[in-house]
């Protein structure tokens, strides 16, 4: 049962909520070291983002892919 735990632990779903002055590449900073990897936040929450990238709200709760 140790070897479940593990894996579930490896594909918990991390979540952001945007705060005011929040931008993609600071957030990919934050959880990746790197703000170029903004477009893979980007595209995992293509869905609350909407077609601008550039626009993200306070509140918006975004997916971290790992």
């Amino acid at each position: 049962s140790k070897t479940k735990t593990t894996a579930k632990a490896k594909t918990k779903t991390r979540y952001y909520t945007v705060k005011k002055g929040d931008c993609l590449y600071k957030i990919a900073k934050k959880y990746y070291g790197k703000g170029s990897e903004w477009p893979t936040i980007y595209k995992a929450n293509k869905k609350v983002i909407g077609n601008n990238p550039n626009l993200i709200y306070p509140g918006q709760k975004l997916v971290i892919p790992q």
